[in-house]
């Protein structure tokens, strides 16, 4: 009897609400803030509870509705921005086929190179800014040109990390942390790949593996740092998560396609030389790539100021000043003289790992001898320096407004700062390693080299500490 009574007070109760509520709707204005970063203001359209079947007289199954519309984002510059988009919270009793889905699904609202994530609940939503900055490059990794007409200074099969970079140098007064970063894609026959660095949360770390036969040789036999060869990722996204009003997340990706896939990495390889003088580029690096059977992805010209569009040409726009950014990546490129030593050049940059002979043939005609190694790093102390090595890029776009407060803003030239940490000795109990050769077809030729760690990238710069006569 008491089972019965309760459950009559419960239809009474309901049906109380239909009586007051119906389908009555009421709409009011809602802000939420963004994390320090700006408000998303919205329009919710409340229903009154109304049953699933508007056919049955039953009141039981039944819903309320909550949906969310009209959404304007208003930067801290107090900029606003409309963004198209909707969605809707349906909170339900009881089950039955005819009834909506109860919950609700997040949204994702596109501005202009920025997106706001929402996920509607009763009454309320939650959420959150995401802004999209485009650096128009991130050197992957540098080779250096050995000594030795007969050389090679290349990658091999392990797995080696190589620059630990940041992004907070591009903003003030704030942390930006790395998160959920996995990225991969190759190119010289070596793979790369990025994830979320575990040695410093505020950065991600780039590895190479399976770069087994990817090496530089050497057609000359005193060092010709010209010849250093740089892998360039010219697709690079960041994506900013702010959390509060002077931190965030980022995550580092490719551009999404209109099919919402993301593009797949677009690496070239190019040496000193040659973006010292764009004339003599290749038209094939310069213009579009293709990479995974995706085509449209930039050339190397999409680093260029002034780029010429549908380029026939070399240098199509390109100047040097272009390029004077990557080349400043390698220290080395400026070197004239070959036994100039690196830890000449940068003391804490390079740090000295070991010695080794380069040797010609014993006699005119003989077979030239070849002194083939891997170069690790696994005797070495590990270290960290404190100093940093950062270098800034500009961005194909920008967010075009300031975001994440006053604490946190993109520099107003709006351009990039890669950051990277210098570091010798094993990373994560993994040590760096390089396949190295050194020959040489000249009579006569016998100098030791030096070589030193490149601690930016963890590859491997050769240099005899005195040039011999028979080397050249």
């Amino acid at each position: 009897m008491l089972r019965s009574f309760l459950q009559s007070t419960k239809s009474l109760l309901y049906l109380a609400v239909l009586v007051f509520s119906g389908a009555t709707q009421f709409a009011h204005a809602q802000s939420v803030d963004l994390n320090g970063s700006g408000t998303l203001s919205y329009i919710t359209d409340a229903s009154g509870y109304q049953p699933c079947d508007p056919t049955s007289t039953a009141i039981i199954p039944g819903y309320q509705s909550w949906t969310y519309s009209g959404f304007v984002y208003t930067d801290p510059t107090g900029v606003s921005h409309s963004l198209q988009g909707s969605t809707t919270y349906y909170q339900v009793s009881g089950s039955d086929p005819s009834c909506p889905p109860d919950g609700g699904y997040s949204v994702t609202l596109n501005g202009n190179d920025f997106s706001v994530d929402v996920q509607p609940s009763a009454d309320s939503l939650s959420a959150q800014l995401n802004v999209q900055l485009y650096p128009k490059f991130y050197v992957l990794s540098i080779l250096y040109a050995p000594p030795g007409n007969q050389s090679s200074n290349g990658y091999t099969n392990s797995v080696t990390n190589t620059a630990t970079t940041g992004i907070s140098a591009s903003f003030t007064n704030a942390t930006a942390k790395s998160y959920g970063i996995n990225v991969a894609g190759s190119n010289f026959g070596v793979s790369f790949s990025t994830s979320t660095s575990t040695q410093d949360a505020l950065s991600f770390q780039v590895s190479t593996s399976n770069g087994s036969g990817a090496t530089l040789a050497s057609l000359r036999n005193p060092v010709d740092h010209s010849q250093d060869q740089f892998l360039i990722w010219l697709n690079p996204v960041l994506v900013v998560t702010p959390t509060s009003s002077n931190t965030a997340n980022y995550t580092l990706r490719t551009p999404i396609d209109s099919n919402g896939q993301a593009e797949p990495m677009d690496i070239i390889n190019i040496n000193a030389v040659d973006l010292e003088n764009p004339a003599s580029i290749p038209l094939d690096v310069l213009n579009p790539q293709t990479r995974d059977n995706v085509g449209g992805l930039p050339g190397l010209a999409n680093v260029c100021a002034n780029p010429v569009p549908q380029c026939t040409s070399a240098p199509c726009g390109c100047t040097t000043s272009d390029f004077t950014s990557i080349l400043a990546t390698d220290p080395m490129v400026s070197v004239s003289l070959q036994n100039t030593l690196p830890d000449q050049v940068d003391p804490n940059r390079y740090v000295f790992v070991n010695s080794q002979v380069l040797q010609g043939p014993e006699c005119s005609g003989c077979d030239p001898l070849r002194n083939s190694f891997t170069e690790s790093d696994s005797q070495s102390t590990s270290a960290t320096e404190t100093q940093t090595y950062s270098y800034s890029i500009g961005s194909t776009h920008s967010a075009g407004f300031s975001f994440l407060g006053a604490g946190l803003t993109i520099k107003q030239d709006k351009t990039l700062t890669w950051s990277h940490a210098m570091s010798t000795g094993t990373s994560n109990g993994t040590s760096h390693t390089a396949s190295i050769t050194l020959g040489t077809t000249d009579v006569g030729c016998y100098e030791n080299v030096n070589i030193y760690e490149d601690t930016v990238y963890h590859t491997f710069v050769l240099a005899p500490p005195v040039a011999s006569a028979g080397c050249n």
